[in-house]
């Protein structure tokens, strides 16, 4: 099995080059195709890639193409059968793509395999993966409906959540994270890409939606490990990153639930929204 690794950059040079020093180390048996959009950062990321790392091959948008976008531009550029899409801000252990790209070829039936990720203290584990959100999660998770119903949007996202699941054992899951999928090339011939409707939230859910429906499973693989320095790459530009979310949602809704049903759940996200954003302008409010 041929496999390309797709990464996505934006201003995230030193994980970067941590992220592609760990391929290196890793996974140079493999022979991975490694592909690197970068949307246009302002550090030395591609000085970086240019300089370090000649093998890679890199596309320049010119522009931020954010995270749906930016990884369809590198899966359609890329050769292999199988794509890693992976975050700038993870780094692969030994074996990990090794044991993902080993259960993708023995099971025909998986079109994802996601790896078991811990934080960078070396020892937690991330609680990734998750059921699909119903029309109810996204009421009780987005909307100020969440904070009237405490208790049932707690018990809704536990459940959704998997919160009965350590993540040390392998499982068949809903969706994926779209930090680190391994995705049968076939099987995207079949569901599309990544819809780039949502540039950079619930587009890792469609597509695993997609993939439910034409008959594939995602499979979470413990044994296969990395670190993932979680929210890294977003963090700095939270409130658009916040604004992008509830757009996001928006399309996604109406993609899955309909318009009309999805009209008053977006009416009540964007008002979320615009509470969440004044709070965070007036400092006053945040300590009430």
């Amino acid at each position: 099995m041929r496999l390309s690794i797709a990464i996505v950059s934006y201003n995230t040079a030193p994980l970067l080059a941590r992220c592609l020093d760990s391929i290196t180390r890793c996974a140079a048996d493999l022979e991975p195709e490694v592909i690197v959009v970068d949307n246009g950062s302002a550090d030395d990321s591609v000085a970086l890639v240019q300089t370090r790392y000649p093998a890679v091959r890199l596309i320049l948008p010119g522009r931020n193409t954010f995270y749906s976008t930016g990884n369809n531009l590198a899966i359609r550029a890329a050769q292999g059968d199988a794509i890693l899409v992976l975050n700038p801000d993870t780094e692969l252990h030994p074996g990990a793509l090794q044991a993902l790209a080993a259960h993708l070829e023995a099971d025909p039936a998986c079109g994802l395999a996601t790896a078991h990720q811990i934080w960078t203290d070396g020892r937690t584990t991330l609680p990734i993966c998750s059921r699909f959100n119903t029309y109810t999660d996204l009421w009780l998770g987005a909307t100020f409906a969440g904070a009237l119903l405490p208790a049932w949007r707690e018990a809704r996202r536990a459940r959704m959540w998997y919160a009965d699941w350590d993540r040390l054992s392998d499982r068949e899951v809903d969706v994926a994270p779209g930090s680190c999928m391994l995705l049968r090339r076939a099987a995207l011939e079949t569901v599309g890409l990544f819809d780039e409707a949502m540039p950079m939230y619930f587009s890792d859910d469609d597509l695993c939606w997609r993939l439910k429906v034409a008959g594939y499973t995602v499979q979470y693989l413990a044994g296969a490990i990395i670190t993932h320095a979680e929210r890294a790459t977003t963090r700095h530009i939270s409130r658009r990153a916040r604004q992008m979310y509830y757009a996001d949602l928006g399309v996604y809704a109406r993609k899955h639930f309909g318009r009309l049903r999805a009209a008053p759940l977006i009416a009540a996200a964007q008002l979320t929204r615009r509470l969440l954003d004044r709070r965070e302008a007036q400092p006053g409010l945040r300590a009430r």
